[in-house]
C-alpha cells in the first residue's frame, strides 16, 4: 500500500487492509514536523506491521490528522496582524493543538 498524504499515526485499517507479508509506504511525521518517509512489513498474522523510516520526503496530511483551526481563525488572524496575541488566545491555540494531537493518538 503507498499513502500519498503524511500520518502522525498509521491507521490499523490500513494494516488490516494489507496482506501479511505485504509493504506499507507512507509518508511519516508530527504536527511539527512531517519529513519522514516509513516503510513497514505486516507480519505473517496480519496483526501488526513493523519496519523502519527509509527517507525524507513532504506530503499533506492526512484530514483525519490534521490540527484543528478554530473557528474565529479569520477574525483573530486578521487582527493578529495589527494586535498582539492575547494570552486567552495563546491558551486555546495551545488546548487546541493538544485536544487535536490526543484525539490522533487514539
Amino acid at each position: 500500500m503507498i499513502a500519498t498524504c503524511s500520518v502522525q499515526t498509521v491507521p490499523y485499517t490500513w494494516v488490516r487492509q494489507t496482506q501479511p507479508g505485504g509493504i506499507i509506504l507512507t509518508p511519516w511525521g508530527t504536527t511539527f514536523d512531517i519529513s519522514a518517509v516509513l516503510r513497514l512489513t505486516v507480519d505473517e498474522n496480519g496483526d501488526q506491521a513493523v519496519g523502519r523510516i527509509i527517507d525524507g520526503a513532504t506530503f499533506m496530511i492526512l484530514r483525519a490528522q490534521r490540527p484543528m483551526i478554530p473557528d474565529d481563525f479569520d477574525v483573530i488572524s486578521e487582527r493578529s496582524r495589527t494586535e498582539s496575541i492575547s494570552p486567552t488566545f495563546s491558551a486555546r491555540m495551545r488546548d487546541s493543538a493538544s485536544a487535536c494531537m490526543s484525539s490522533t493518538a487514539r
